[in-house]
Protein backbone atom coordinates (compact mmCIF):
# COMPACT_ATOMS: atom_id res chain seq x y z
CA UNK A 1 0.00 0.00 0.00
CA UNK A 2 1.70 3.71 -0.74
CA UNK A 3 0.60 6.40 1.36
CA UNK A 4 0.28 9.43 -1.12
CA UNK A 5 2.74 12.33 0.14
CA UNK A 6 0.77 16.12 1.01
CA UNK A 7 0.88 18.58 -1.66
CA UNK A 8 2.25 21.56 -1.17
CA UNK A 9 -0.94 23.01 -1.36
CA UNK A 10 -2.22 20.14 1.58
CA UNK A 11 -3.87 21.70 4.53
CA UNK A 12 -0.74 19.88 6.83
CA UNK A 13 1.57 22.10 4.68
CA UNK A 14 -0.41 25.67 5.17
CA UNK A 15 -0.52 24.96 8.81
CA UNK A 16 3.20 24.01 8.94
CA UNK A 17 4.02 27.05 7.22
CA UNK A 18 1.97 29.10 9.92
CA UNK A 19 3.60 27.36 12.72
CA UNK A 20 7.23 28.48 11.28
CA UNK A 21 6.14 32.23 10.92
CA UNK A 22 5.10 32.23 14.35
CA UNK A 23 7.59 30.54 15.72
CA UNK A 24 10.02 33.43 13.49
CA UNK A 25 8.16 36.24 15.47
CA UNK A 26 8.41 35.36 18.60
CA UNK A 27 11.38 34.82 18.27
CA UNK A 28 12.42 38.50 16.88
CA UNK A 29 10.06 39.91 19.49
CA UNK A 30 12.39 37.76 22.22
CA UNK A 31 14.84 39.03 20.84
CA UNK A 32 13.88 42.92 20.68
CA UNK A 33 12.77 42.43 24.09
CA UNK A 34 16.04 41.43 25.41
CA UNK A 35 18.12 44.55 23.43
CA UNK A 36 15.62 47.23 25.05
CA UNK A 37 16.05 45.08 28.62
CA UNK A 38 19.84 45.45 28.44
CA UNK A 39 19.60 49.35 27.15
CA UNK A 40 17.58 49.84 30.62
CA UNK A 41 20.16 47.78 32.57
CA UNK A 42 22.79 50.09 31.06
CA UNK A 43 21.06 53.18 31.95
CA UNK A 44 20.17 52.11 35.19
CA UNK A 45 24.14 51.39 36.34
CA UNK A 46 25.44 54.60 34.79
CA UNK A 47 22.95 56.44 36.58
CA UNK A 48 23.85 54.26 39.77
CA UNK A 49 27.55 54.89 39.15
CA UNK A 50 27.87 58.80 38.27
CA UNK A 51 24.48 59.87 40.59
CA UNK A 52 25.43 61.43 43.75
CA UNK A 53 24.42 59.77 46.89
CA UNK A 54 20.83 60.25 48.07
CA UNK A 55 20.03 62.76 51.18
CA UNK A 56 19.27 61.49 54.31
CA UNK A 57 15.93 63.17 56.16
CA UNK A 58 16.15 63.67 59.92
CA UNK A 59 16.58 60.22 61.99
CA UNK A 60 18.44 59.38 59.09
CA UNK A 61 15.38 58.16 56.95
CA UNK A 62 15.94 58.08 53.01
CA UNK A 63 13.15 61.81 51.97
CA UNK A 64 9.72 60.55 51.37
CA UNK A 65 10.03 62.65 47.71
CA UNK A 66 13.26 64.00 45.78
CA UNK A 67 13.87 65.48 42.50
CA UNK A 68 16.68 63.74 39.96
CA UNK A 69 18.41 65.86 37.76
CA UNK A 70 20.67 64.63 35.23
CA UNK A 71 23.98 66.88 34.54
CA UNK A 72 26.06 66.61 31.30
CA UNK A 73 29.60 65.65 32.62
CA UNK A 74 32.56 68.25 32.01
CA UNK A 75 33.73 68.08 28.27
CA UNK A 76 34.99 69.98 25.26
CA UNK A 77 31.76 72.02 24.33
CA UNK A 78 31.26 72.39 21.03
CA UNK A 79 33.50 74.61 18.29
CA UNK A 80 30.11 76.70 17.78
CA UNK A 81 28.81 76.65 21.15
CA UNK A 82 32.32 78.46 22.56
CA UNK A 83 32.18 80.72 19.56
CA UNK A 84 28.65 82.34 20.42
CA UNK A 85 29.30 82.30 24.10
CA UNK A 86 32.64 84.54 23.12
CA UNK A 87 30.81 86.40 21.07
CA UNK A 88 27.83 87.25 23.32
CA UNK A 89 30.67 87.82 26.44
CA UNK A 90 32.26 90.23 24.02
CA UNK A 91 29.15 92.53 23.26
CA UNK A 92 28.10 93.10 26.85
CA UNK A 93 31.40 93.08 28.61
CA UNK A 94 33.43 96.51 28.47
CA UNK A 95 36.34 96.13 26.31
CA UNK A 96 39.59 96.87 28.43
CA UNK A 97 41.71 100.11 27.35
CA UNK A 98 44.66 98.75 25.56
CA UNK A 99 47.91 99.10 27.91
CA UNK A 100 50.41 102.53 27.44
CA UNK A 101 53.31 101.29 25.59
CA UNK A 102 56.28 101.41 27.43
CA UNK A 103 59.11 103.50 26.23
CA UNK A 104 61.68 101.34 27.31
CA UNK A 105 60.37 98.14 25.44
CA UNK A 106 59.83 100.45 21.85
CA UNK A 107 60.94 97.97 19.36
CA UNK A 108 64.79 98.88 18.18
CA UNK A 109 63.59 100.37 14.58
CA UNK A 110 61.17 102.85 16.46
CA UNK A 111 63.56 103.51 18.16
CA UNK A 112 66.13 104.38 15.77
CA UNK A 113 63.82 106.53 14.00
CA UNK A 114 62.73 108.92 16.60
CA UNK A 115 66.59 109.55 17.04
CA UNK A 116 67.26 109.78 13.24
CA UNK A 117 64.11 112.48 13.30
CA UNK A 118 65.58 114.22 16.65
CA UNK A 119 68.98 114.55 14.67
CA UNK A 120 67.37 116.23 11.34
CA UNK A 121 65.37 118.57 13.44
CA UNK A 122 68.57 119.56 15.04
CA UNK A 123 70.57 120.20 11.80
CA UNK A 124 67.40 122.07 10.31
CA UNK A 125 67.55 124.56 12.86
CA UNK A 126 68.93 127.33 10.72
CA UNK A 127 67.49 126.11 7.59
CA UNK A 128 64.69 128.32 6.03
CA UNK A 129 63.08 127.21 3.05
CA UNK A 130 62.95 128.69 -0.19
CA UNK A 131 59.30 128.99 -0.68
CA UNK A 132 59.47 130.95 2.69
CA UNK A 133 61.54 133.61 1.12
CA UNK A 134 59.32 134.90 -1.63
CA UNK A 135 56.73 137.36 -2.17
CA UNK A 136 53.20 135.80 -1.12
CA UNK A 137 51.96 136.20 -4.56
CA UNK A 138 55.06 134.95 -6.39
CA UNK A 139 53.89 131.76 -8.82
CA UNK A 140 54.37 128.56 -7.84
CA UNK A 141 57.33 126.81 -8.16
CA UNK A 142 57.76 124.41 -5.46
CA UNK A 143 60.08 122.24 -8.14
CA UNK A 144 62.66 125.22 -8.48
CA UNK A 145 62.26 125.99 -5.05
CA UNK A 146 63.10 122.21 -3.81
CA UNK A 147 65.94 122.07 -6.22
CA UNK A 148 67.47 125.21 -4.67
CA UNK A 149 67.04 123.84 -1.24
CA UNK A 150 69.13 121.01 -2.26
CA UNK A 151 71.80 122.71 -4.27
CA UNK A 152 72.66 124.77 -1.23
CA UNK A 153 71.16 123.52 2.05
CA UNK A 154 74.09 121.92 4.34
CA UNK A 155 71.99 119.50 5.56
CA UNK A 156 70.93 118.52 2.15
CA UNK A 157 74.28 117.43 1.20
CA UNK A 158 74.90 116.22 4.06
CA UNK A 159 71.99 113.81 4.52
CA UNK A 160 73.20 112.60 0.63
CA UNK A 161 76.60 111.86 1.84
CA UNK A 162 75.47 108.94 4.38
CA UNK A 163 73.18 107.21 2.06
CA UNK A 164 74.70 103.78 1.81
CA UNK A 165 75.60 102.50 -1.57
CA UNK A 166 73.10 99.81 -1.40
CA UNK A 167 70.31 102.31 -1.72
CA UNK A 168 71.98 103.27 -5.49
CA UNK A 169 72.01 102.59 -8.18
CA UNK A 170 74.33 102.07 -11.23
CA UNK A 171 73.83 106.06 -12.03
CA UNK A 172 74.30 107.05 -8.23
CA UNK A 173 70.63 107.56 -8.33
CA UNK A 174 68.21 107.56 -5.07
CA UNK A 175 64.96 106.46 -5.23
CA UNK A 176 63.79 108.46 -2.05
CA UNK A 177 59.83 108.58 -2.43
CA UNK A 178 57.61 106.39 -4.69
CA UNK A 179 54.43 106.96 -3.01
CA UNK A 180 55.86 105.81 0.58
CA UNK A 181 58.83 106.91 2.46
CA UNK A 182 60.91 104.11 3.67
CA UNK A 183 59.78 102.57 6.53
CA UNK A 184 63.26 102.97 8.45
CA UNK A 185 65.21 105.25 6.93
CA UNK A 186 68.95 105.74 7.25
CA UNK A 187 69.97 108.89 8.68
CA UNK A 188 71.15 110.16 5.08
CA UNK A 189 67.66 109.65 4.00
CA UNK A 190 65.80 111.05 6.82
CA UNK A 191 68.05 114.17 6.49
CA UNK A 192 66.56 114.37 3.37
CA UNK A 193 63.04 113.72 3.90
CA UNK A 194 63.02 116.11 6.65
CA UNK A 195 64.21 119.15 4.29
CA UNK A 196 61.61 118.12 1.54
CA UNK A 197 59.16 118.11 4.31
CA UNK A 198 59.84 121.71 5.42
CA UNK A 199 59.57 123.20 1.99
CA UNK A 200 56.48 121.33 0.87
CA UNK A 201 55.23 122.75 4.30
CA UNK A 202 56.08 125.98 3.75
CA UNK A 203 54.48 126.51 -0.08
CA UNK A 204 51.15 128.30 -0.35
CA UNK A 205 48.35 125.05 -0.34
CA UNK A 206 47.11 126.24 -3.50
CA UNK A 207 50.89 125.04 -4.80
CA UNK A 208 51.58 122.15 -2.68
CA UNK A 209 47.82 120.75 -4.14
CA UNK A 210 49.28 120.92 -7.40
CA UNK A 211 49.25 117.33 -9.47
CA UNK A 212 52.46 116.03 -10.91
CA UNK A 213 52.88 113.21 -13.32
CA UNK A 214 55.58 110.82 -12.72
CA UNK A 215 59.08 110.92 -11.14
CA UNK A 216 60.60 114.32 -10.75
CA UNK A 217 64.97 114.24 -10.69
CA UNK A 218 67.07 116.62 -8.30
CA UNK A 219 70.75 116.93 -7.89
CA UNK A 220 72.38 117.16 -4.80
CA UNK A 221 75.92 118.42 -5.27
CA UNK A 222 78.78 116.34 -4.19
CA UNK A 223 81.66 114.06 -5.09
CA UNK A 224 79.91 112.66 -7.10
CA UNK A 225 76.21 114.37 -7.38
CA UNK A 226 73.67 112.22 -6.11
CA UNK A 227 70.52 112.03 -7.98
CA UNK A 228 67.71 111.83 -6.01
CA UNK A 229 63.97 110.63 -7.84
CA UNK A 230 60.78 112.03 -6.11
CA UNK A 231 57.11 110.47 -7.40
CA UNK A 232 55.29 107.55 -9.45
CA UNK A 233 52.56 107.67 -11.06
CA UNK A 234 49.67 110.86 -10.54
CA UNK A 235 50.98 112.58 -7.22
CA UNK A 236 50.86 115.81 -5.22
CA UNK A 237 53.69 117.75 -3.60
CA UNK A 238 51.22 117.67 -0.10
CA UNK A 239 51.67 113.75 -0.29
CA UNK A 240 55.13 114.06 1.10
CA UNK A 241 53.91 115.07 4.00
CA UNK A 242 51.59 112.56 4.62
Amino acid sequence: MIWPFPTADSPRSDAARGARAIGRRRRVWALAFLGVATAHLLILSWLWRYAPPLPLGDGGSAPASMIVGFTILPGAAPAKTVARRQLSRAQTEPADPPPAPDPAEAPPEDAADATQSAEAASALENFEPASAKGKPDAPCDLAGNLAADLQTSPAAREGASEIPNSARSVANAVMLWNGLWPNHPDRGAALLRAVIEREVEAARPDCSDQLNSGPMFFFVSGDPATVLALGSGQWRWSDLTR
